[in-house]
């Protein structure tokens, strides 16, 4: 989905939810056997923005990070923040 469409959606799971930052997506890479659920092929968007058009995505399968453009259409893993 589009990012500003991740970040609604993760915000409609209620109270607390989220998408998480460019550094939570990478402890959920490094953790990624343990968490489980992700599909080890996609990108996940998180929240951390570099400007008002792009924001960092990171690939599961590898643990690469990117900046991407918020047009483009990623996976979303939410977060909870309590």
């Amino acid at each position: 989905m589009f990012w500003e469409d991740a970040q609604k959606a993760c915000a409609n799971l209620g109270s607390g939810w989220r998408l998480p930052t460019q550094d939570e997506l990478d402890f959920m890479f490094t953790n990624k056997v343990e968490i489980c659920g992700f599909s080890y092929s996609d990108y996940y968007w998180s929240s951390t923005e570099t400007s008002s058009t792009s924001v960092w995505l990171q690939c599961i399968n590898d643990g690469s990070q990117r900046n991407t453009h918020k047009i483009n259409h990623f996976s979303v893993r939410a977060v909870r923040s309590f």
